[in-house]
């Protein structure tokens, strides 16, 4: 039904208005408005934005369209996923008067709702020392950069914690081979196999920064062979004490990766143990499990962990949209996350005026209900979407 309205502004782009560039770009200009505010013709749309404003990832497709960058095949297609995922409603009804009776209610319905959607928790970066490694990388070593990337990801959206995700274990070696886990502080008394250390501590000053800035980290490791838990202590007992630290990461696919080569699958066991150890540091503290296969994350749900996903190569906004919505299905009511931004996609990304806020705020508009717990912008192009000026 909701493709009539579609088909008309393609009719009138390729055969009224043709060669009357003003009205045409008029008819452009108020194709947002009436996808968002549904003039005339009955729509209501469940999405979330500030109050007046188009958001960034509506106004592209429609930008695109008209610009001649995609297709009229392409731009149906992605009103009609808007459509399909009921973020573009389209009363059903008989009478246009009740229809738009039908829409003004439910534009009131839809902000209401808005209002009520639970904010993404923490919002910021994953930054790691081997960042540079990547052409727009950048490397952990200097906190402000980080603490203003945080904090522009914090505004893009509004009521989250600015944080990060900061490696703090590396596998020590070169992928498929490695067995050991590298911690950039010096080894403490005590026998740890399968771990390496450094001769200074590098991540005090990096955490004393952070704590006084207010931002919230997880300490992530890739932990190759070494203990899991053995890992957990070294690390949490040595930082525990800095109020930035709000848990300890995994990074699955590093985990036991000599052997299995995108990391061994997590078992229930597993998860449900390291979730209640992570709590023996502050109650308050979170597991975060990284993988971007949710199989590898096991079938546990301890109500104190938090499932992300670091998919790449994804290809196309659409592609990604589906796949974050499908994330959350799939955890259902537990708490998720996003590590986006990685440079096989900036293709397509780098294309959008604000990446973070159009591949994420349509899954909140599809998910009003979902436990986000985290989105962070990945280090390997952190350059090209937050340049260090």
């Amino acid at each position: 039904m909701g493709l009539q309205y579609i088909y008309l502004f393609i009719f009138l782009n390729r055969h009224v208005i043709r060669g009357s560039e003003k009205l045409l770009k008029r008819i452009y200009a108020i194709i947002p408005l009436i996808l968002i505010l549904g003039i005339g013709i009955g729509l209501s749309v469940n999405i979330s934005a500030d109050q007046g404003t188009i958001p960034a990832w509506i106004k592209n497709s429609a930008k695109w369209w008209a610009d001649g960058q995609i297709t009229d095949s392409d731009f149906i297609k992605s009103l009609q996923w808007l459509i399909d995922n009921k973020i573009l409603v389209i009363p059903q009804s008989k009478d246009i008067q009740t229809s738009q009776q039908d829409s003004a209610n439910n534009s009131d319905s839809s902000q209401a709702a808005i209002q009520k959607t639970k904010t993404v928790k923490v919002t910021g970066w994953r930054s790691s020392d081997y960042g540079d490694d990547n052409q727009y990388g950048h490397d952990q070593s200097d906190p402000t950069f980080w603490i203003v990337v945080a904090q522009k990801m914090s505004e893009k959206f509004p009521g989250s914690t600015p944080g990060g995700i900061l490696v703090v274990g590396e596998i020590d070696g070169e992928p498929e081979t490695a067995t050991n886990s590298f911690l950039p502080f010096p080894k403490p008394s005590g026998t740890y196999p399968n771990v390496t250390f450094g001769s200074t501590d590098t991540l005090e000053p990096l955490l004393t920064a952070y704590d006084e800035a207010g931002l919230k980290v997880y300490l992530q490791v890739e932990s190759a062979d070494a203990d899991v838990p053995m890992l957990m202590d070294l690390i949490m007992n040595k930082y525990k004490h800095h109020p930035s630290v709000i848990g300890f990461g995994v990074d699955v696919e590093w985990y036991h990766q000599k052997q299995y080569s995108d990391g061994r699958p997590l078992t229930d066991d597993e998860v449900t143990a390291w979730a209640k150890k992570v709590a023996t540091y502050n109650p308050n503290y979170t597991l975060l499990v990284k993988h971007w296969d949710a199989s590898y994350l096991s079938n546990a749900r301890p109500s104190n962990v938090l499932f992300l996903t670091d998919s790449e190569q994804i290809g196309s906004l659409s592609s990604a949209i589906n796949e974050y919505t499908a994330w959350v299905d799939h955890f259902g009511t537990s708490q998720v996350g996003f590590q986006i931004g990685y440079p096989s996609d900036m293709s397509w990304w780098s294309k959008l005026s604000d990446p973070a806020s159009s591949m994420i705020n349509p899954v909140i508009a599809a998910r009003p209900n979902a436990n986000i717990g985290a989105v962070f912008w990945v280090d390997f192009s952190v350059l090209k979407e937050f340049p260090d000026n």
